[in-house]
């Protein structure tokens, strides 16, 4: 299984794949299939990650 940080962070912010995706600008079939077939560049997982972080911090 590929980008196995992503996906905890996704758990641990308690957010959606979906809202990802639109933080990112992408739909959510795009963003899946993305952390699902190969493991991410470490740019890419840093805009994910800032996405999360975002998205997680817009709750409070």
């Amino acid at each position: 299984m590929f980008n196995i940080e992503i996906r905890d962070a996704i758990k641990k912010a308690r957010v959606y794949n979906y809202e990802v995706a639109a933080a990112l600008g992408m739909h959510e079939a795009s963003f899946s299939r993305l952390i699902a077939r190969k493991e991410l560049s470490a740019e890419q997982k840093a805009n994910v990650m800032a996405a999360i972080q975002k998205l997680k911090e817009g709750d409070k």
